[in-house]
């Protein structure tokens, strides 16, 4: 694909950039950032989520990335005083500001993908990765056996995850190399993917470096690193094993659906539907929503014992509901509980089968029955960070903020990269509305619209906020931004989507929304 603007082309296929048809010498690195900014133009992009897509998770400092946006600047005619086309917004990132011309992106129909999957016959596997002995640095006298103990105590904790094939202990502590070849594993143990740790102790401090790489070119798909003193070893290790469950939930099921995009579509099996049907359901888009469903029931046509496609094909039912694509309501409501009445039928453990059958009711505006599935989903998986944002979600609706603050803080420190981010940051400006803490719920709303893939429909979130602080004149930017959206808007609309319970909270966010309708009255 090639991407146009000003005299430049950025060929994503041949890795080059081109000035009036000549190429420019460039940084395979300095391009993916280009690429980056200008595929997220519309907003700005924070050093955070562009380590996470450029460096893929790993450590870089500020000095690293700011050499290379001065790098990108200068290949495009452009410096950090101008800031001509790409533009630094201190303490939030990044935005490309260009006219930019890209080929238009292909929507398959329903039929297209009937024929490019009508002659598959690839069963579909599930993710496998093998967890090795972390390698050991420095003298950590007692402490020593963490090297064997945290990979052991990630096995059983991933074990848990029942779209995942975890390798057993006995056959991935064989490998013990301190340099461990990764591909070679990969063919060895038959697995996709491979974790690999250093544990290093420096005095009364441990340092603990976690990396998962994708074994058929060794590529890194997530890393993290954690920080504590010796005497936090059992805290720490609750952390790790936490935060590498959260982040695997997350960042695998990206990498399945990226690398069945690279597949010839005769070759798509329904474990790589399900994936790009996921990819498509985290856009939040009417569009997307539908393309998902449109995959997902491929993908349960190639295997109908898919539990978790027929759970997610309940989560498109839950966004038509939620979101008011449908016009039917309560056939929408029926059909997602059916869906996930099929998953749990299927595997009646899988955590994304209860977790879709708990927002089912919650659809159904049963919130005592959506809480008590919420509580068996986290008993199965305690570190599912989107089902506490809607637990959180749920103890907001009740004015319960103290509670929903304590989730979503939870769900945020699990999982930080989240598709659910805006919805997460939504529940933590609800909590401090019913707090009265406005100024706080003010800049939590702005976060929330600064999300990826936010929905159109949370602008009524900074709406309500800076109305509530007095800043009408901000309030009134997001209410008109709202309308150009969603003409006639009103809070009946946002209790809709937001069911709140009678009472001091759901007064003042109503008696904000008619400052702005008495005005357009």
């Amino acid at each position: 694909m090639i991407i146009r603007f000003e005299t430049f082309e950025l060929d994503l296929d041949q890795k080059e950039l081109r000035r009036d048809g000549e190429v420019q010498a460039a940084e395979p690195q300095v391009l993916k950032l280009l690429h980056v900014l200008i595929d997220n133009r519309h907003r700005v992009v924070s050093k955070d989520e562009l380590i996470d897509l450029v460096w893929d998770g790993r450590f870089v400092s500020d000095s690293v990335i700011n050499s290379r946006i001065s790098t990108a600047r200068s290949l495009i005619d452009d410096d950090g005083k101008r800031q001509r086309l790409i533009k630094t917004l201190h303490r939030q990132g990044f935005r490309f500001l260009g006219e930019v011309e890209t080929p238009a992106v292909q929507v398959l129909s329903e039929p297209e993908i009937a024929k490019a999957v009508e002659e598959i016959v690839t069963p579909s596997t599930k993710p496998s990765i093998a967890i090795l002995p972390f390698r050991l640095v420095g003298v950590a006298g007692p402490h020593a056996a963490i090297a064997d103990a945290l990979p052991y105590e990630l096995i059983t904790e991933l074990s848990k995850m029942r779209w995942l094939r975890v390798i057993a202990r006995g056959s991935s502590f064989q490998f013990r190399d301190s340099d461990p070849d990764i591909v070679a594993i990969g063919k060895q143990l038959g697995v996709r993917y491979c974790l690999t740790g250093l544990v290093e102790v420096m005095g009364d401090r441990i340092n603990v470096i976690v990396e998962v790489a994708e074994t058929a070119k060794a590529d890194i798909v997530w890393s993290q690193q954690f920080k504590s003193d010796v005497g936090g070893v059992h805290e720490i290790r609750e952390q790790i094993t936490s935060s590498v469950a959260a982040s695997l939930e997350v960042h695998i099921p990206l990498n399945e659906a990226k690398q069945a995009r690279l597949k010839p579509a005769e070759n798509l099996d329904a474990w790589g539907a399900y994936h790009l049907g996921l990819q498509h359901l985290y856009r939040f888009t009417r569009e997307d929503n539908d393309q998902a469903a449109i995959l997902f029931k491929r993908a349960i046509e190639l295997e109908p014992d898919l539990a978790r496609a027929h759970a997610a094909l309940s989560s498109t039912e839950y966004y038509n509901a939620r979101t008011h694509y449908t016009s039917d309501y309560a056939a929408c409501v029926a059909r997602c509980r059916s869906h996930a009445e099929k998953s749990l039928e299927i595997d009646a453990l899988d955590p994304y089968a209860n977790y879709a059958m708990g927002r089912a009711y919650t659809a159904a505006g049963d919130l005592d029955m959506c809480a008590t599935w919420y509580d068996r989903t986290l008993s199965i998986r305690p570190n599912y960070a989107q089902c506490l944002y809607s637990i959180a979600l749920n103890d907001t609706l009740v004015e319960a903020a103290d509670q929903g603050q304590a989730h979503i803080d939870d769900a945020l420190t699990l999982s930080p990269l989240d598709p659910f981010l805006c919805a997460m940051y939504s529940v933590r400006a609800f909590s401090h509305i019913i707090r009265e803490e406005f100024d706080e719920a003010a800049r939590w709303s702005e976060k929330v619209m600064a999300t990826p893939n936010v929905h159109p429909h949370y602008a009524c979130i900074p709406v309500i906020s800076h109305t509530m602080n007095g800043n009408l004149e901000r309030a009134d930017v997001w209410y008109q931004k709202l309308l150009a959206n969603f003409p006639g808007s009103s809070h009946r609309d946002f209790f809709a989507s937001f069911p709140f319970q009678d009472g001091p909270a759901k007064d003042r966010i109503r008696d904000a929304f008619l400052v702005h309708e008495n005005k357009r009255h």
